[in-house]
């Protein structure tokens, strides 16, 4: 499945899925490989999502 999330803050629907998420942004939180954290075979990219401890902002000059 995928689910297309857009915009600059996480939208509810990904604030309440059952996965680890950044306390502050609501991020999901994944690794260096986008993998979701404690999640297997389970990925996630773009906004709604923060590689943990690295914060990058919603920008297009950091997708560059």
């Amino acid at each position: 499945m995928m689910v297309w999330s857009t915009g600059v803050e996480s939208l509810d629907f990904i604030k309440e899925l059952d996965c680890p998420h950044d306390p502050v942004s609501g991020r999901i939180l994944i690794d260096s490989k986008l993998k979701i954290k404690n999640q297997k075979d389970v990925y996630s990219i773009g906004d709604c999502a923060m590689i943990e401890d690295q914060f990058y902002p919603p920008t297009a000059q950091v997708a560059d």
